[in-house]
C-alpha cells in the first residue's frame, strides 16, 4: 500500500493550509485584541496620573509619618509577605519573612516601600513606561491615599513574561493614632 506522490502532495498541502490557517487566527487575535489592551493601558495611565495627584494630596493632608502595614511582594521568581513599620517617615522595623531567597532581596529595598517612595516609583514608571510593551496598574486607598496595589507587567498583550512581573499589595495599614501610641 504505497501512497502515490499526488496523495503525499495533497497531505502536505492540507497540513500547510492548516498551519497557515492557525497562523492567520493567531495574527487576527493580536490585531483585534492587542490594540484594545493597549488602548485600555493608555486610558489607565492617563487616569492614574490624576489619581496619583489626588492620593498625594490626601496623604499630605493626613500628615501621617508613623505607620505600619503588611506587604505581599511578588517579584520575578519569588513571593513573600512581611510587616513594615515606619516612624518619623523612616523605616523603623521589619518583620522578616521566615524564608526569603537571597535573589529576592536583590530587587527589593524596604525603604522603597515608604508611601512617598511608592508615589515616586509610580510617577517615574508613568513617565518611562512604553504602553505598547508594559502595563502598570496602581490602586490607592480612598481614605488615606497610600498605594494599596501596584503591578508592573512586561509583554502584557501577549500574556506576560513570568520574570517581568512586579507586584506589591499593601494591607492592614495602621497609624500610631490607630495603635493608641500617640
Amino acid at each position: 500500500m504505497r501512497m502515490k506522490i499526488s496523495e503525499k502532495i495533497t497531505t502536505v498541502l492540507r497540513w500547510a493550509v492548516r498551519l497557515i490557517g492557525l497562523a492567520m487566527v493567531l495574527l487576527s487575535v493580536e490585531i483585534l485584541f492587542g490594540p484594545i489592551k493597549m488602548a485600555a493601558n493608555l486610558y489607565g495611565l492617563s487616569r492614574m496620573a490624576a489619581e496619583l495627584e489626588h492620593a498625594q494630596e490626601i496623604w499630605r493632608a493626613a500628615g501621617i509619618n508613623d505607620y505600619s502595614y503588611d506587604v505581599s511582594v511578588s517579584l520575578p521568581f519569588c513571593h513573600f509577605e512581611t510587616m513594615l513599620e515606619f516612624e518619623h517617615g523612616q523605616l523603623a522595623s521589619v518583620e522578616e519573612p521566615e524564608f526569603v531567597d537571597i535573589f529576592c532581596m536583590q530587587d527589593l529595598a524596604y525603604e522603597n516601600l515608604l508611601v512617598p517612595a511608592m508615589y515616586s516609583r509610580v510617577s517615574k514608571e508613568m513617565d518611562e513606561i512604553d504602553p505598547l510593551e508594559t502595563s502598570l496598574k496602581v490602586e490607592f486607598d480612598p481614605d488615606l491615599g497610600f498605594v494599596s496595589f501596584y503591578r508592573r507587567q512586561c509583554a502584557y498583550r501577549t500574556g506576560g513574561i513570568g520574570d517581568c512581573i512586579y507586584e506589591y499589595r499593601f494591607s492592614n495599614f495602621t497609624t500610631s493614632v490607630d495603635n493608641g501610641a500617640e
